[in-house]
């Protein structure tokens, strides 16, 4: 049975339906917001991994046009790696600053919504290392009068990333022991 919102008062008695969650959380400045840049509010990345061997994808919206170069050895972002740079762009405008750091890989993981365990961890971290190394480029062709304007933008997400991980499945994780002298010797 679908629920309905049942109609309420207001303070001069008239009735009124209730306004949705969405709207009140709007109303009380309490929704949740995400930024994203406007290149891929336009135009969006791949939804699927391309192939190896393809390191451009482009994608037309109208007159907007957006190309991604992947590099080489990590290729194109696609999928779910669109999320870095909402969640990264989210919480550099959340903590007013242009440099984001995670005191761990869980909070970093938890961040991103995601369960805690090296297996994620890799996964979020191929996906850093997709947008760290693609280069974006974006314009506008609009014609005016006789003539043609063409205007274009290069730009990166992220001028240094410094995340610690091993590709090796036989990595152990620290110990204890040794977490806590490196602590005492800080």
């Amino acid at each position: 049975m679908a629920s309905r919102r049942l109609p309420f008062l207001n303070q001069a008695g008239i009735k009124k339906r209730r306004p949705s969650p969405e709207r009140q959380n709007r109303e009380q400045a309490s929704q949740t917001l995400c930024f994203s840049s406007r290149p891929f509010v336009l135009c969006g990345l791949p939804v699927r991994r391309l192939p190896k061997d393809q390191l451009l994808y482009e994608r037309r919206n109208g007159r907007f046009i957006l190309q991604v170069t992947g590099h080489p050895e990590f290729g194109v972002p696609f999928g779910q790696d669109r999320l870095v740079p909402i969640f990264l762009a989210t919480l550099a405008v959340q903590q007013k600053s242009q440099t984001i750091r995670f005191r761990t890989a869980a909070e970093m993981l938890e961040t991103f919504g995601m369960q805690t365990g090296g297996k994620e961890y890799r996964r979020l971290v191929e996906a850093f290392e997709r947008v760290f190394g693609a280069t974006i480029f974006f314009g506008t062709d609009s014609p005016r009068g006789s003539a043609k304007v063409v205007q274009r933008s290069r730009f990166n997400f992220m001028r240094e990333a410094q995340i610690w991980y091993s590709r090796s499945p036989q990595q152990r994780p620290i110990s204890t022991e040794f977490r806590e002298r490196h602590r005492a010797q800080r």
